[in-house]
């Protein structure tokens, strides 16, 4: 499909059918609304209602080399966003029916994840699930990376029989890419909800179950934020997303970056969906190619992130997650500036790897740079 203008997916239909999806959307307007307030409503409920079982079951998170955290914190924020999602869209079945693929996809991996915050499973077992939730996503749900767009301006790239693989690659490296940059409070959340905002601006209302879908995901994320951003009157219900909410939110992106960026219905190109997560591309990206650079696991955890990193530099929490935020945000409104100015994707690619090279550098030279701990607190 040629993405000219990349606008609204309501642009590329007809007069008659434009005005149609229009007029659908605004009758449905209170129905949006009211599944908006159903999914705030069950995700803050069954947060009160995890947080008490969690500690019975041991379900939490403690501090260590990694963690710098104080005290033992409940990791239900996966469960919890995941249960208001379903109950949100179980109110209308015209939503649901549609993503039922991506509610089972989704509760299997959230399942896994609950069990290695539990259990601490092994990597390779994680790896596994996440290559299994990837298959089930393609033959569940049709999701499959068909082309990359065009990068290097010689007309869109086909994959042909690496569709499959690559797709695979994909979707684990989305996963893995948003629990790898959950290391402060509030990160991994706020950059989910900026990443399905902005996929959310560009959905169009000719697909309602997909934008219902952005729709609920974001205010289930909204009422976790009064459980996990580093407020300090919020400090006394601290709730993490776990593995499982870490993993859970990557899925998610992913899953609708594909649904509006591949196939015949596609109202992006995949570059830009590229920009509206560029921050953990860059993160996930670096981090591998530095651990795999010294010989160790790209799985292995440490504490140089770039978040973990400017911590070290003297900011609080707090202040990292505005930069990090902030870094986010002009990613994504950068692809969404060249999304509705129709800029290609040649020039668009090259500013991003160019970007991505700086973001490299730039990490390299901050951990270079970490001021040694002063006597007597090693």
């Amino acid at each position: 499909m040629a993405l000219q203008g990349r606008k609204s997916l309501i642009e590329f239909l007809p007069g008659d059918r434009a005005l149609q999806a229009q007029s659908e959307f605004m009758t449905q307007t209170p129905i949006y609304l009211a599944v908006a307030v159903m999914a705030f409503a069950s995700s803050y409920i069954a947060l009160r209602a995890f947080r008490p079982a969690a500690i019975m079951v041991r379900l939490l998170d403690t501090a260590g080399a990694l963690k710098h955290h104080k005290g033992e914190v409940p990791l239900v924020g996966g469960l919890a966003i995941l249960t208001g999602y379903v109950l949100a869209m179980a109110t209308h079945p015209l939503f649901l029916v549609p993503n039922t693929a991506f509610v089972i996809v989704s509760s299997l991996l959230v399942i896994s994840g609950a069990l290695d915050d539990r259990f601490v499973l092994n990597p390779l077992l994680r790896l596994i699930v996440q290559i299994v939730v990837a298959l089930a996503a393609i033959f569940g749900a049709g999701l499959v990376v068909n082309t990359i767009g065009a990068p290097f301006a010689t007309g869109a790239i086909e994959l042909g029989w690496l569709s499959l693989p690559f797709t695979v690659l994909v979707i684990v490296g989305g996963i893995n890419a948003w629990n790898m940059i959950d290391g402060i409070d509030g990160l991994a959340s706020v950059l989910a909800f900026i990443a399905l905002a902005f996929l959310l601006l560009v959905a169009g209302p000719s697909a309602p179950a997909l934008q219902a879908s952005l729709l609920v995901l974001l205010c289930a994320i909204g009422a976790f934020f009064l459980f996990n951003l580093p407020f300090r009157r919020l400090i006394r219900q601290r709730t993490f997303l776990g593995d499982a909410g870490s993993m859970f939110l990557g899925l998610a992106i992913v899953w609708h970056s594909l649904a509006l960026s591949q196939g015949e219905a596609a109202v992006i190109s995949p570059i830009t969906a590229l920009w509206f997560v560029a921050l953990p591309v860059y993160d996930v990206l670096t981090t591998t190619m530095r651990r795999v650079l010294k010989g160790r696991s790209p799985l292995s955890g440490d504490r140089q992130h770039l978040h973990h990193l400017l911590q070290d530099h003297g900011l609080s929490t707090r202040q990292t997650l505005k930069v990090m935020s902030v870094l986010a945000l002009l990613g994504a409104t950068i692809g969404l500036f060249s999304h509705f100015a129709g800029i290609s994707d040649g020039l668009m690619f090259a500013l991003f790897a160019l970007l991505g090279a700086t973001y490299f550098l730039s990490v390299r030279r901050l951990a270079k740079a970490v001021p040694a701990p002063s006597a007597g607190t090693a």
